[in-house]
């Protein structure tokens, strides 16, 4: 057993001593749209209005790239996006401002899938986790005022898939188009007042869009 452990290990170091590392940078926009409504009904608070707007962004953070026609991408990515929408409490509607900030870490396994020299295509997948990093919310009544009584409830972590394609140009100049299927950072809306909590099912899940520029060196 300890023979084959130290067979495999030094195969491991071996293949990744031997392996193509590249280091890049990117960033680029980001759009979420959620799915689903809120249909729950807590002491009179409806929340079955809420429309689903889509949420925009950017993005920004680091990749590290190992391998050659196939890598392994892990990417350190920060993302902030921002979404505002009404509800109706009681029959009388409500605005609510959400500012999205979370650190993101997406597991690619890539491949290439052609090299022209000068340009290439490649394929990427793999897990993704999203980390809070200080999202915030705002409840407004329709005169401007804030709501003291409702706040979100954010998630330490989701978790979720990403997918996409890239476009490198001289081996340099990366464009990126990503999807993901992730669980929003957002859990529940917390209704301090009345001591009740909604379940928040209109953004979890989410799809994600990402566009990115990036120079990979």
């Amino acid at each position: 057993m300890k023979k084959l452990l130290f067979i495999g290990t030094f195969m491991l170091c071996t293949s990744i001593a031997f392996a193509e590392f590249s280091f890049g940078v990117k960033a680029g926009y980001t759009s979420s749209i959620g799915i689903g409504n809120f249909k729950e009904d807590i002491n009179g608070y409806n929340m079955g209005s809420i429309k689903n707007d889509i949420a925009n962004g950017f993005h920004a953070g680091v990749l590290f790239r190992m391998g050659k026609r196939v890598y392994f991408q892990p990417e350190l990515l920060y993302n902030m996006q921002k979404n505002d929408y009404q509800f109706t409490i009681n029959d009388i509607t409500y605005d609510k401002k959400i500012t999205f900030s979370t650190i993101d870490l997406p597991l690619l396994a890539g491949v290439k899938l052609f090299d022209l020299k000068i340009i290439n295509m490649r394929l990427v997948a793999g897990p993704k986790v999203r980390f809070n990093a200080g999202s915030l919310s705002e409840f407004k009544d329709p005169n401007g005022n804030i709501l003291p009584g409702i706040e979100d409830q954010f998630r330490k972590a989701s978790f979720g898939l990403e997918t996409g394609v890239g476009i490198e140009l001289f081996n340099l100049l990366n464009v990126d188009v990503r999807y993901n299927l992730i669980q929003n950072i957002t859990k529940d809306i917390k209704l301090n007042n009345v001591g009740e909590e909604i379940k928040n099912s209109a953004y979890d899940p989410l799809n994600t869009f990402l566009i990115s520029l990036g120079v990979v060196f």
